[in-house]
C-alpha cells in the first residue's frame, strides 16, 4: 500500500447535528492520520478539535478561551 492509499483508507467524515459550540449549527468533522478538523456551514467556523479518550471510545473536545 502506498502513502496515498494509506491516507485515503484512514480518512473519515462525520456529521454532528447541532454540534457547533458557537452557533448550534451542524458540525462536519474530518478525521485523518494528521488529526481532526471541524467546519460549521452556518457560522463558517473552522476549528481543530482534539480527540480524547472517553468511556465509550474517542470523543471530540473543543478548546475554549476565557476573556
Amino acid at each position: 500500500m502506498n502513502a496515498k492509499e494509506h491516507v485515503e483508507n484512514h480518512v473519515r467524515d462525520l456529521r454532528i447535528p447541532g454540534g457547533c459550540v458557537a452557533c448550534g449549527g451542524d458540525l462536519v468533522i474530518r478525521v485523518s492520520p494528521s488529526g481532526a478538523w471541524s467546519y460549521c456551514g452556518r457560522c463558517v467556523r473552522l476549528s481543530r478539535p482534539l480527540l480524547v479518550p472517553g468511556p465509550a471510545g474517542p470523543e471530540f473536545a473543543e478548546l475554549a478561551a476565557a476573556a
